[in-house]
């Protein structure tokens, strides 16, 4: 647990940090998020004592952490920020096991733990172990970023918008892939951005800063809800209902789908097929080959001429997906239904238009 109590910092006649009191429990995913200068990154090094607080108490589960020397802090705290920080005439490798070098861990050891994360975060350790940071594309210097401040295996990571210079595809692809791993190694995470979605996203609660004091500290869907003042509604934007889909996920929602195998023919779909309903056309191993209506069956001399095809890799919507995302695809390809398909695009249900709108 981490624990922040009247936490103050000046600046001469300026408080960057005003009185603020956080608590913060172990596991969670804390997003600080605010305009420029409301605070939010001085707070988080103040954890760390790169900015020490002019007054009050930050404590680490129960212990003042102005007992401890700083660089001792510091090696016991993953730390990752948007310009990366890798040190450019050392290897991926080296660059990871930095931490554990000092720690006086053996080499055996920290190559390990460097090929754990590596693999951790989708890059293959034969391939990427002996490249330079230069060799790196941004994506993949962000994650030996994350797997850098990982390599100690510290309870507490502090992340200040480590995002912030991606573009937003590859921003996107890295978030999905850090909450992955934040759900297998439920480390203690505080994380600073300016994004509103990217904290919406992320966060199991989040901290809204302004004037370096606390205006708001709730989960996601409550902050929608039941924002505390103008300043948080105005803040959030006035898309508070596409937000809220974002939280929430396609797997509750979908329902068992009507299929075919492309195998069985005309006649088969005519019969399985029903008024207004969608008909999904499988492979024999399951995987979504499109779909038919029954105008489209009534016109076609075989089932292959009544076939709307459908690629599911990109037209198919999986249940860990987000339904603002669900909705975006659905938009995009016309669909009042959609498919819900595994990772491997085999049908498992579907979603239609109707229960995003009453969720």
């Amino acid at each position: 647990m981490i624990s922040l109590t009247g936490v103050t910092k000046r600046y001469g006649n300026t408080l960057a940090v005003n009185n603020l009191d956080l608590s913060i429990e172990s596991g969670e995913f804390i997003v600080i998020i605010g305009p420029s200068g409301c605070g939010k990154s001085t707070t988080l090094r103040m954890v760390n004592r790169l900015i020490e607080a002019t007054s009050g108490k930050i404590e680490i589960d129960g212990e003042d952490i102005s007992s401890y020397r700083p660089e001792e802090l510091r090696r016991r705290i993953g730390y990752a920020i948007q310009s990366v920080g890798l040190f450019p005439h050392m290897t991926v490798e080296k660059n990871i096991g930095v931490v554990p070098a000092l720690l006086k861990w053996d080499e055996a050891r920290i190559k390990r733990r460097v090929e754990e994360l590596l693999e951790l975060l989708s890059l293959d350790p034969s391939i990427y172990s002996d490249k330079y940071p230069a060799q790196l594309s941004g994506g993949e210097a962000q994650r030996v970023g994350v797997a850098r401040a990982l390599a100690a295996d510290p309870s507490i990571l502090l992340m200040d918008e480590p995002f912030g210079a991606l573009d937003p595809i590859t921003r996107e692809s890295l978030q999905r892939e850090f909450l992955r791993v934040q759900r297998e190694l439920k480390k203690t995470i505080i994380f600073v951005t300016h994004d509103i979605d990217e904290a919406m996203a992320m966060g199991s609660k989040i901290a809204i800063m302004r004037d370096g004091g606390l205006i708001q500290f709730a989960a996601p869907e409550d902050i929608l809800e039941n924002p505390a003042d103008r300043f948080v509604r105005e803040f959030i934007g006035a898309d508070s209902a596409l937000k809220r889909l974002a939280l929430l996920k396609v797997g509750p929602l979908a329902v068992a789908a009507r299929t075919i195998k492309e195998s069985e023919g005309l006649v088969a779909a005519r019969d399985k097929s029903t008024p207004g309903g969608t008909l999904w056309v499988t492979g024999e191993s399951g995987i979504v080959k499109g779909w038919v209506s029954p105008k489209s069956l009534t016109k076609a001399e075989k089932l292959s001429d009544a076939i709307t095809s459908c690629d599911p890799r990109a037209a198919g919507i999986e249940k860990d997906d987000n339904l603002r995302d669900a909705l975006s695809t659905m938009v995009k390809y016309g669909f009042k239904t959609a498919p819900v398909v595994d990772k491997g695009g085999v049908l498992i249900g579907e979603l239609s238009l109707s229960a995003i709108l009453e969720a």
